[in-house]
């Protein structure tokens, strides 16, 4: 859904083994309509590898007004493609020319080294659901009505070999409407699909996407899609693409929200379906986010079956987002190979351990110091000393000693400190330090 004055979705990962596409209009993933010069990735695992796993995905964010009114403003929807301004896709930027996707690392190498830097790669985007048509233009953004909220986005990825199968999106959403907003539910949804294209290209149309299975699995806040038949042997036995909710961070005075998530899923634009029928008001739109898939329907409609499912992660409710104040919400893309020797359309325990592995390091990257994940700073979790809650914490290197050579007739004399060995782990909390060589 590409419109005409300053959408940037040029902007994809290029550290870890995720290329992932990152707008700043509230989408994820390109849809594939970025095929040439060269191809540009949408949600590719491995990186280079032509195994896709996204076709486009985006932020719903849904409540009531005081006077019971209810709207959802949707970043992405059930679409066959996204070269025209379409219903569903209802974030945009301005239509300032500079207002474009930024760029930012934490490495001093990086050209864009930047000491406010997060990860290895951070991408950073502002939209707003406030405009009624697209800016610059005269052309209408079918069927929205705002809320009137203004989103930034950052996402991370990093290139350690244990972190480098996810990238997190990090929302902070802000009531700019004037109007008091309670019962707020945030999802990320996804059109997943996991297809090898050098083997089944995307222009085949439906028969690309009909060929993969879903499952939740609620312990984790996590979601996920694998390839349950469509190119077998050419997707790793069946590759995992996966959302996980991280974490959240609500009004101080919201006493009832809790860390929590809920799954629910449709068919590809079906009319028809009691249970897995796509929405297409705000109404409903906001019960599919309200009211999550029932167990049974889980295990008898989406477990163990293949279909062209919709996917949906929503936290909430948040009890109230007041004018001029925030929410922020974080959630995770993450990808993995299937662990063993199961076929394809198995999805075991077993199967899912590399996906539960991956799935850890963005958790504990996401807590930081807070270990044992209870959104607060306890005592001895301050590691810094600094105060603060310091998240988005990986394992790093012991800090480089401070050296000193004192040369002599035919040798010379190295002297370094302890620093080495008095680091403490972010993670731990520990001196772990093993050793010089």
């Amino acid at each position: 859904m590409r419109k005409p004055t300053v959408d940037d979705d040029t902007k994809f990962t290029t550290v870890g083994s995720i290329g992932m596409t990152i707008s700043n209009f509230g989408t994820i993933g390109d849809g594939f309509a970025t095929q040439s010069p060269e191809d540009q990735p949408s949600c590719e695992y491995p990186k280079g590898s032509g195994i896709e796993h996204m076709f486009v995905g985006g932020l719903w964010v849904g409540g009531r007004r005081d006077d019971g009114t209810v709207l959802v403003t949707t970043g992405a929807k059930d679409i066959p493609s996204l070269r025209d301004v379409a219903a569903g896709f209802e974030f945009t930027n301005t239509a300032d020319p500079n207002d474009l996707v930024r760029h930012r690392s934490s490495l001093i190498e990086n050209p864009f080294y930047d000491p406010a830097a997060i990860s290895h790669q951070d991408f950073i985007a502002d939209f707003t659901d406030s405009n009624v048509v697209v800016p610059g233009t005269t052309i209408q953004i079918p069927q929205h009505t705002p809320i009137g909220l203004a989103v930034h986005l950052e996402s991370y990825a990093w290139d350690f070999p244990f972190a480098d199968a996810f990238v997190i999106l990090n929302y902070t959403i802000k009531n700019v409407g004037g109007k008091n907003l309670s019962d707020i539910y945030v999802s990320l949804w996804a059109d997943l699909v996991v297809r090898n294209t050098n083997i089944t290209p995307p222009r085949v149309g439906s028969p690309f996407y009909q060929h993969k299975s879903d499952g939740y699995v609620d312990s984790l806040r996590m979601v996920y899609t694998f390839d349950y038949d469509g190119d077998p042997g050419f997707t790793d036995r069946g590759l995992y693409a996966a959302m996980k909710h991280l974490g959240a961070t609500p009004q101080a005075n919201d006493s009832s929200y809790r860390v929590r998530s809920s799954y629910n899923a449709w068919l590809f634009r079906d009319a028809s379906d009691p249970l897995l029928f796509s929405p297409q008001t705000d109404i409903e739109n906001y019960e599919k986010q309200r009211v999550p898939l029932d167990p049974q329907t889980i295990a008898t409609r989406i477990k163990g079956q293949k279909g062209n499912f919709m996917t949906m992660l929503t936290t909430g409710p948040f009890k109230q987002l007041a004018p001029d104040s925030s929410i922020n919400v974080v959630f995770a893309v993450i990808c993995a190979s299937k662990f063993g020797e199961d076929a394809n359309f198995r999805d075991t325990e077993q199967s899912k351990q590399n996906l539960y592995t991956n799935a850890f390091w963005a958790q504990t990257a996401y807590n930081g110091e807070d270990r044992n994940g209870n959104n607060k700073l306890d005592p001895g979790e301050d590691i810094d000393r600094d105060g603060k809650l310091d998240r988005y914490v990986l394992p790093t290197p012991p800090t480089m000693p401070r050296v000193k050579i004192v040369p002599a007739d035919r040798e010379a004399a190295i002297y370094w400190d302890r620093s080495a060995e008095e680091s403490v782990d972010f993670i731990s909390g520990k001196k772990d330090f093993e050793g010089y060589r």
